[in-house]
């Protein structure tokens, strides 16, 4: 069976990941639903990746617990004042959401999921805010 083409394919969509398993398993789970995907280990990789991409991401998905810098720092820089601060940003982690998410940080993510997840959990996540995501394929 053929994988989906997603009608942005021009893009990509980045995934900030610290642990290779669950890396894989996101890189080859939107890459089998036709999205193209990078990656970086952390917020600092993922900020300098970003500021060299000559195309705005599709979406980023993020871990909020990393070595080099907390997700929520990473959202804070990239809405203010690194390459692509509109991009369309996205949690996965295994902080509760009771416990709020970013408390005294001034921006929020536009979706959130929490480990464990189930792939179509998932990919419902992904496709809600890429759906609703601005049409960047004309961007350069």
């Amino acid at each position: 069976m053929t994988p989906p083409t997603h009608p942005s394919s021009s893009s990509f969509i980045l995934l900030v990941e610290d642990n290779p398993q669950l890396l894989r398993v996101m890189t080859e789970l939107l890459e089998f639903e036709g999205y193209a995907t990078r990656s970086a280990s952390g917020g600092i990789d993922a900020l300098a990746l970003l500021d060299a991409t000559p195309r705005q991401p599709l979406l980023i998905v993020s871990d909020i617990m990393m070595d080099d810098m907390n997700g929520c720092e990473f959202l804070q820089r990239l809405r203010t004042g690194h390459a692509w601060p509109t991009t369309p940003l996205i949690f996965v982690t295994g902080k509760p959401m009771a416990e709020g998410i970013c408390p005294g940080f001034d921006f929020l993510p536009d979706g959130y999921i929490e480990k464990p997840f189930n792939l179509t959990d998932f990919m419902a996540v992904i496709r809600a805010v890429v759906g609703n995501a601005p049409n960047t394929s004309d961007q350069t």
